[in-house]
C-alpha cells in the first residue's frame, strides 16, 4: 500500500527552512524550474494563468526563468498563447522572448486575428490583378472577306 505525499506541502516546508535543507538546494532549484516550465508548457495554461504564475513567482525569478528558456521553448509557448503574433513568422528569438515577457507582464495582449477575406473581396482582388484582355480586332469589311464568310458564293 503506497502512501500519497502532498508534494506542495513538503516543498512549502522545505522552503520555510532553507538552512536545514542546504545540501539539496541545487536539486530544489532544478526541480522548481522544471515544475514551472512544465506548467508553462501545459496546453491548459492560458494568458491569464501565465500572468498569475508570474505574479506568484515574482518579477525577477520569472524574468530569470524566461531568460533560461531555449528559443524553441519560447516559440512553443508563444505560439500557443499568441497564435497571430507577427514575431512568430519573423523567427527572431529575441523579439519572441520580448513579446512573451510583455504578455506575461500585462503590457501587451495577444495579437488579434487578421481580418478574414470575403469571397467578394478575394474575387475583386483577383480581377484587379489580371491585366485587361486586348479588344478583339475588327473584322475586315471588304467584299472579298464578306464573300469568304458566306461560303465563297459570289453575287453576280
Amino acid at each position: 500500500m503506497s502512501i500519497a505525499l502532498d508534494g506542495f506541502e513538503v516543498l512549502c516546508r522545505l522552503g520555510a527552512h532553507p538552512e536545514l535543507f542546504a545540501p539539496v538546494r541545487v536539486d530544489a532549484d532544478k526541480a522548481a524550474r522544471a515544475l514551472v516550465l512544465k506548467c508553462l508548457k501545459a496546453k491548459s495554461v492560458g494568458v491569464e494563468a501565465l500572468r498569475a504564475i508570474r505574479a506568484i513567482i515574482g518579477d525577477e525569478p520569472f524574468a530569470l526563468l524566461l531568460d533560461g528558456l531555449k528559443d524553441s521553448e519560447v516559440k512553443s509557448i508563444l505560439t500557443r498563447l499568441d497564435k497571430h503574433c507577427p514575431e512568430l513568422k519573423q523567427g527572431k528569438p529575441a523579439s519572441q522572448r520580448q513579446q512573451l515577457r510583455a504578455i506575461a507582464e500585462d503590457l501587451s495582449d495577444p495579437s488579434p486575428p487578421p481580418p478574414k477575406k470575403t469571397a467578394k473581396k478575394a474575387a475583386e482582388k483577383v480581377a484587379a490583378d489580371k491585366p485587361a484582355k486586348p479588344a478583339a480586332p475588327k473584322r475586315l469589311g471588304s467584299e472579298v472577306m464578306q464573300q469568304f464568310r458566306e461560303g465563297g458564293k459570289r453575287k453576280r
